[in-house]
């Protein structure tokens, strides 16, 4: 898209409202080029507010530098003075951006972003965000599954999801590192696959007698 690579929220006069809620969702392999713009999600307007639970915003780009953001830029439409809208994340993986991962002109009391991994890290804090990656099995290929060893699976907030179960139809909290501690993951699937082995057999190729390992 022009003005949000994979989404945007806009409202054009003090009197439109738009507070869409993202569930589950991945928003993904985007980019923009227009300034003051976000690669993944745009929420622009004096009303425009936006609520993200259990999401991926992964591996978008704005290709300006300091001019919006990668992932989320939460911004007033033109001149308005005081914007009235709300950006919260919670339980999301906000990944692999080129230039930030979320940037925003709203007050800080406008902006929530709790349980959630985020690359680089979240300047103004919150409980629960973590700043490691999330070990997906094969983003470039749509595969946002992730590994058994994720700092991510049950790092997520029990009371903050809003369906009970993940992209998958999976129950949403489950006790995948066996702690006894059913928490919900991170993201839009719940549990994670067994992380590759691999195995080399040095028997298999003669490296030839010009070989220094031989």
């Amino acid at each position: 898209g022009t003005y949000g690579g994979g989404v945007a929220i806009n409202t054009s006069s003090s009197q439109d409202v738009a507070h869409p809620k993202f569930i589950n969702c991945i928003i993904a392999h985007n980019n923009t080029r227009a300034t003051g713009t976000g690669g993944g999600v745009l929420i622009n307007g004096k009303l425009a507010s936006a609520t993200l639970t259990n999401c991926i915003i992964f591996d978008n780009q704005q290709l300006r530098i300091n001019q919006g953001a990668g992932g989320i830029y939460a911004t007033r439409w033109g001149d308005a003075p005081d914007p009235h809208g709300a950006l919260t994340i919670t339980n999301s993986i906000i990944w692999g951006h080129i230039y930030d991962g979320i940037a925003t002109q709203f007050k800080d009391d406008q902006v929530t972003i709790t349980y959630s991994n985020i690359e680089d890290g979240w300047e103004a804090g919150g409980e629960g965000n973590i700043n490691a990656n999330p070990l997906f099995a094969n983003p470039g290929e749509g595969d946002f599954r992730m590994l058994s060893s994720s700092p991510s699976i049950d790092a997520g907030n029990n009371d903050a999801i809003q369906e009970p179960l993940d992209l998958n139809g999976e129950e949403r909290i489950q006790d995948d590192n066996n702690d006894g501690n059913p928490v919900v993951d991170m993201g839009v699937y719940e549990g994670g696959i067994p992380t590759p082995r691999y195995f080399v057999n040095h028997l298999a190729v003669d490296p030839g007698e010009d070989d220094p390992d031989r």
